[in-house]
Order: structure tokens, then C-alpha cells, then sequence
């Protein structure tokens, strides 16, 4: 009787996690009409600020000069440099990320039931994190190399070749998973995001059956992600900075030695010559991308999980009503 029972959790477990890697994919689809706004973001964090200095891109005075230049220089197609393997590399990052959390926070709802929901949700979007970004680091730096190629009339395949190639010829197979030492406790800001998101949908469930037109996950994915930003932002500037393809000409004028060495080297040099605000450069575009799109995507992921039947909120309000 048991094993029947067991058989038939099992394939009911396997179409949810279906469900929840579908409702990811079309929230992700959903908000990549912003991608210019990350491309700018990515190039403010790379510039060091220095007028003459060793830079892969030009220092841009606003987001409007950005704008400006990016399609003078670069045309349209500049703007959406990298825009594909961004929609890959997200939509594989959030679906990696969001069936493992929900999955997860499922388990520790069960085997954790004396402990609280926030440390339930603190381990399992914690836990998530960390396998989500081991897993795809390498697309990620591929993506950081690919917004800050200036190249004009380069294609997306070409960019992304570039990009492969100058990375295995500097630093072999491990150089795709260069930085993973920031990017690790950038595994946070989901945490972080997941926290307050869970608390704010917690928070104002009594009113879930009245949110017609579902503004509480779009809140809650807008303050969220306000707070993951601001919390952890210094640490997507450092990733920048590491990942980035920046080689400068040593005293002799022929060899070449990168700009940045390490992680400890990126910190001092921003302090140094940057000053300690440099860590939150290209925060306003950042903001502006990431605020409306999450609010976007957790509209559009609860709207999905929803029409799916997984939703939260449904097996609340089911639960109560047993």
C-alpha cells in the first residue's frame, strides 16, 4: 500500500517541477525587453573613471549620453548586444533556480516543521543559490564579456565565439568559472529577494482571494528586489570587474599583464582611485531594469503558477479549509 502511495507522489512530484521550470521560462520571456538598460548597467561597472585610463569601453556621462553613444557607434544592434545568449543564460538561471527552490522549500517544510518559515525559506533559496550559480557561472561570463565588446556589425554568433575563445586562450577551462569567489556570495541577494518576497506575499495573503488583477506579487517582486540590490549590488560591480577581458601594457611598453589579478586587487584599486561609491556604479540603470522587470516577473510567475494550480497562495487557502 505504501510503495502505491509513493508511486504515485512520484510522477505528481516530477509534473510539478515541470510546471514550476514552465512558469520561470515564461516569466523570464517576459521581461527581457529591458536588455539595453543591463548592457549600460555592465559597461558603467566596467569603467574605472579615469579620462585616458585603461578602459575596454567608453565612459559614458549618463544613461542618456549612454544611450546616445551606444547607437551612434554601435547602432541599434549595440543595444541588444549579447540580447540571445542573456534570454539563454537567464531563462536557464531562473528555471535551475526557482524549480530548486520551490522543490526545496516543499522538503524542508516537511522535515524542518519545528524550525520557522523564514529559516525554511533562508536554506532553501541559500541552497539553491549556490548549485544555481556553480552550475552556470560560465554563462554569466560569457554574457559580461559579450555586453562589453564595442565591435561594431559584430553578430551574436561572433560575439559569442570572441567571447569563448578569449577566455580558454587566457585562462583555460577554469577561466569560465573565473570570479566564482564573488559570485558565491552573491547567492544572497536570491536569498535576500526570496525572503522579503515570501514575507510581503505572507504578510498580505488575507487579502489573496481579492487580488484580481495579482498586484501582490508584483509589489512584492519590486520591494524585494529594491532591498536585494541595495544589499548586495558592491558585490555584481567586483564580479564586473574580475570577469571582465582587460589586459594593459606593462612599463616596458610590449608585455601585457591583466588590470585586475584577483578580487582582493579589484577592491583596493576601487578604493584607492574610485573611492568606496565606485561599488555601486551603474546602480541607477540597474534599478531601473530590475525593479519593473522583477515586479514583471513575479506578476507574470505567480499568474502562471496559478493557472497551473501550484500556487502558494491555493494551497493556503486549501490547507485552511481542512
Amino acid at each position: 500500500m505504501q510503495a502505491t502511495v509513493k508511486n504515485q507522489q512520484k510522477p505528481k512530484s516530477q509534473i510539478e517541477s515541470f510546471k514550476y521550470s514552465f512558469a520561470a521560462f515564461c516569466s523570464t520571456f517576459c521581461v527581457q525587453i529591458l536588455h539595453p538598460f543591463d548592457l549600460i548597467k555592465t559597461r558603467f561597472q566596467s569603467h574605472d573613471g579615469m579620462k585616458g585610463g585603461n578602459n575596454i569601453v567608453p565612459q559614458y556621462k549618463n544613461i542618456r549620453n549612454a544611450f546616445q553613444t551606444i547607437y551612434s557607434q554601435e547602432g541599434v544592434r549595440g543595444l541588444y548586444k549579447g540580447f540571445g545568449w542573456t534570454l539563454f543564460a537567464q531563462s536557464v538561471s531562473r528555471v535551475l533556480f526557482f524549480t530548486l527552490y520551490e522543490k526545496s522549500r516543499d522538503f524542508y517544510e516537511k522535515i524542518l516543521q519545528h524550525q520557522s518559515k523564514e529559516f525554511q525559506i533562508f536554506v532553501a533559496s541559500t541552497q539553491s543559490g549556490v548549485i544555481a550559480t556553480f552550475i552556470t557561472t560560465p554563462m554569466w561570463i560569457l554574457k559580461t564579456r559579450m555586453l562589453l565588446n564595442t565591435k561594431q556589425n559584430i553578430s551574436g554568433y561572433q560575439n559569442l565565439n570572441s567571447a569563448i575563445l578569449s577566455i580558454y586562450n587566457e585562462h583555460g577551462i577554469l577561466g569560465f568559472w573565473r570570479g566564482l569567489s564573488v559570485s558565491l556570495p552573491l547567492c544572497f541577494h536570491g536569498t535576500i529577494q526570496m525572503s522579503v518576497f515570501e514575507k510581503v506575499m505572507q504578510i498580505t495573503r488575507p487579502i489573496a482571494q481579492d487580488d484580481t488583477y495579482n498586484i501582490r506579487p508584483a509589489f512584492a517582486g519590486f520591494f524585494s528586489k529594491l532591498c536585494a540590490i541595495l544589499a548586495t549590488y558592491p558585490l555584481q560591480t567586483l564580479r564586473t570587474r574580475i570577469q571582465q577581458n582587460q589586459y594593459i601594457h606593462t612599463s616596458d611598453g610590449h608585455l601585457k599583464s591583466p588590470k585586475y589579478k584577483n578580487v582582493r586587487d579589484v577592491v583596493y584599486k576601487l578604493y584607492q582611485k574610485e573611492g568606496i561609491l565606485s561599488l555601486y556604479k551603474g546602480v541607477k540603470p540597474s534599478l531601473i531594469m530590475n525593479l519593473p522587470s522583477n515586479s514583471i516577473y513575479f506578476f507574470c510567475y505567480e499568474f502562471f503558477k496559478k493557472a497551473l494550480n501550484i500556487s502558494r497562495d491555493q494551497k493556503e487557502i486549501k490547507n485552511q479549509k481542512h
